[in-house]
């Protein structure tokens, strides 16, 4: 699963640089059972409190019902800028955290950026990335403070009063303008 979860976080990363010229949002992909049951990205945010809050409420899905696993995947200058803090590592890299209550294990995954030929429709520059040599998985590492509250909270239930906490979850999500699909 780790392997296939990187491959599909990389080709996610491409296709948005070569498409939209941008990076991958920050996103939460819980596991119940070993299986996916969704997958949430962080919804529009303000730079600062507002995106560090936004990242954190990615938690809500997995915490809607008892999950056993999380698969976070974001990148490094990408959340510093918008949690205006200094980045935790100097280059630019695609992070997968999989985190489950006994721990976490970080995969970086650092690229060089490459401008594309053309634009895109929204008249930004195309980009490419090149992948330099992958890190080792680091073993309960330091996280970027608001990475480490949305895995942190992705283990306190949500208190919901509903037949089905998924679906409510979802539904609330969706209207505070987070992208959200269950696989269920």
């Amino acid at each position: 699963m780790w392997d296939t979860m990187t491959g599909a976080v990389k080709g996610a990363h491409e296709s948005i640089g070569a498409e939209a010229g941008g990076v991958l949002m920050p996103s939460v992909y819980p596991f119940l059972n070993g299986k996916p049951i969704g997958f949430a990205q962080l919804r529009p945010v303000y730079q600062g409190k507002d995106a560090a809050q936004g990242i954190a409420e990615l938690s809500f899905l997995a915490a809607a019902v008892p999950v056993d696993e999380v698969f976070v995947a974001w990148e490094s200058q990408d959340i510093a800028v918008a949690c205006e803090l200094p980045p935790l590592y100097p280059s630019s890299c695609l992070n997968l955290l999989r985190a489950s209550p006994e721990g976490m294990v970080l995969r970086r995954m650092p690229y060089e950026e490459r401008f594309l030929n053309g634009r895109t429709a929204e008249g930004m520059s195309r980009v490419g990335f090149d992948w330099l040599h992958q890190e080792p998985d680091i073993r309960d590492p330091e996280l970027e403070p608001a990475i480490d509250a949305l895995v942190g909270f992705c283990w306190d239930p949500l208190d919901l009063d509903s037949d089905d906490p998924l679906l409510t979850t979802h539904a609330y999500m969706r209207s505070l303008g987070y992208t959200v699909n269950l696989f269920a």
